[in-house]
């Protein structure tokens, strides 16, 4: 079975610009969680840029918070969240913020809901621009014409899960199949709508599926379609419920700490339909932020 096969563009852009030497030296990296007021880069490619929620700092990096910025903080490597308040220039440390001006007031607090070193990872495994790999098949019905929403190479968690495809002009039907890692039918059946959610039993957590759609016309394929998933295991659902409730209490309602956190946490578990769903509704608060964009684009199959 293909599971999860990734493509990574060696050499490419980072995942939001050229990937920084301090990767080689396995120095921290920090992410901007949350910001308001002005923060401007002052040194680096960005200088005299604005900041923006999602940004990468690297060591070295100079930043210049306005008179009553604040900046949020985590350094991943080193397990720490920190609230910049002030006026002033701050630096970009190895496992924390150098406060250049005394203006600037710096609360710092260990973090224990993110994976170990989540961030860090995030501009290494990703930096390579991430794609979901297509399916090798030799079925001769023209597959552009069709497009899987989701499920798309991805892990989740419910044993009933929801299929999306697009619709194909001229189709009145679809023919949906799901089969085992071992490509043994589980499954089989037609629908006139582009989605079907699952409600029978036959699907278990640890295991690995395949499922593919037939548009159909006039009893006849015109396209086809077919995408893969993995159900965690039940012990990862529970650590991972646990992690997700406590992000949940820590930064209640519209935080974009709270949507940016999350986000982290289940790309970590390849959940990468459940992390568009949530990078979606950042973008919601925040649509011209490019880095979200980008996010968005290197791992949804929409």
């Amino acid at each position: 079975m293909k599971k999860f096969s990734f493509v990574l563009m060696i050499g490419v852009l980072a995942l939001w610009g050229d990937i920084p030497s301090c990767f080689a030296q396995k120095d921290d990296v920090a992410m901007v969680m949350n910001l308001s007021g002005q923060a401007i880069y002052k040194t680096g490619k960005k200088e005299k840029q604005p900041v923006e929620i999602a940004d990468f700092f690297y060591q070295g990096d100079r930043i210049y918070l306005g008179r009553g910025a604040k900046i949020v903080l985590i350094y991943s490597a080193g397990g720490t969240r920190e609230e910049l308040v002030g006026h002033g220039i701050i630096k970009v440390g190895k496992t924390g913020s150098e406060i250049e001006d005394k203006t600037v007031r710096v609360k710092k607090a260990d973090i224990n809901y993110l994976p170990d070193k989540a961030i860090i990872k995030m501009g290494t495994k990703y930096a390579a621009m991430p794609l979901r790999g297509e399916t090798e098949t030799d079925h001769k019905i023209d597959s552009d014409k069709m497009k899987i929403l989701s499920l798309c190479d991805t892990n989740i968690r419910s044993l009933n899960p929801k299929f999306r495809w697009q619709q194909v002009e001229g189709a009145k039907k679809y023919k949906l199949r799901i089969s085992d890692e071992e490509d043994e039918q589980i499954f089989e059946t037609i629908t006139e709508g582009a989605g079907f959610v699952y409600g029978k039993s036959g699907l278990y957590h640890g295991k690995d599926y395949q499922w593919t759609v037939l548009a159909l016309a006039g009893g006849k394929a015109i396209a086809r379609a077919e995408g893969w998933f993995s159900i965690l295991k039940e012990a990862q659902i529970r650590q991972l419920e646990k992690t997700e409730s406590e992000i949940n209490v820590k930064f209640p309602g519209k935080n974009p700490e709270r949507l940016i956190n999350l986000a982290l946490v289940f790309q970590e578990y390849a959940l990468f339909d459940a992390t568009t769903t949530i990078l979606k509704q950042l973008s919601v608060h925040f649509p011209e932020n490019r880095n979200i964009k980008n996010w968005t684009n290197q791992i949804t199959c929409e």
